[in-house]
């Protein structure tokens, strides 16, 4: 998180030449829907690492991985971000939670959006939440299939992170509005039902995590996010979620040092 008084007057590295371009990078992931919000706008470096040799300059993006979907892209002038007081961009936080996502040995059970799920979601203008704006985000994918959907939020010149555990605990074993029952969600349960009945989640519920490396609450971002999820369960499950099925709270987690890593925090708690 930048100070507001001097977040865009840092004095330029002796060896490079400064440039506007923008801390949110307008350049998205194949996935990222057909959201048009715009990005927000800041000064930073062209990419001059003290201390390390970042070699020749390359012209085209690199992608990652390099073959199929849900790709991060990452381009040369990115590189400035991993400068010491720099924050992350969108690219490079997209990259590391692709890296992650390649990596984690729980991969079938989590769910990464990328970086403009959330505003896209959130965007300025709109009554509530956006859910046409990311509802085919997960055409392909059933978080309440997932136990961790992760979520990374910019907002106010910071990053942090959501998590949001125990999404199957709203499907497993639904019941009929008024009805007791225990029998699980078989294959052809994943559309939404034709009829009128509508479905009620068990009573274990599921939990929204903020990760905050300064501290600081998130109650507008827990229940924009519990919006999205009652309406992805109507949508998707045909299932009727009460507030009190998703509960929210703020994980104890290290905090920064400085007004500038918030980024790096974020992909250490996602990892």
């Amino acid at each position: 998180m930048k100070n507001p008084d001097n977040s865009d007057s840092k004095a330029a590295s002796p060896t490079s030449t400064t440039v506007e371009r923008s801390l949110r990078s307008s350049k998205r992931p194949n996935n990222a829907g057909t959201s048009t919000s715009e990005a927000e706008p800041h000064k930073e470096k062209e990419p001059v690492i003290a201390g390390m040799d970042v070699g020749p300059q390359w012209e085209n993006e690199v992608y990652y991985p390099r073959t199929g979907p849900n790709r991060a892209i990452v381009g040369w002038q990115d590189v400035g971000c991993l400068n010491v007081g720099e924050e992350l961009n969108d690219n490079i936080i997209n990259f590391g939670l692709r890296w992650i996502s390649e990596h984690t040995t729980i991969k079938d059970k989590v769910h990464y959006f990328n970086t403009h799920f959330y505003s896209t979601l959130t965007t300025p203008g709109t009554r509530g939440i956006n859910y046409n704006g990311i509802r085919n985000w997960t055409k392909k994918v059933d978080i309440f299939d997932k136990d961790y959907v992760v979520v990374p939020v910019h907002a106010d010149n910071h990053w942090f992170l959501v998590v949001i555990c125990g999404l199957p605990n709203l499907a497993r074993t639904p019941t009929e509005e008024g009805e007791a029952g225990s029998s699980d969600f078989g294959e052809n349960e994943r559309e939404p039902r034709s009829s009128g009945s509508r479905m009620r989640a068990p009573d274990n519920g599921a939990t929204i995590i903020v990760m905050d490396s300064l501290g600081i609450t998130h109650p507008s971002t827990i229940a924009a996010l519990r919006s999205y999820i009652k309406e992805e369960g109507r949508a998707k499950r045909s299932l009727e979620i009460a507030a009190g099925d998703l509960r929210g709270t703020h994980g104890k987690v290290p905090h920064q040092q400085n007004d500038s890593d918030c980024g790096v925090y974020l992909l250490g708690y996602a990892e």
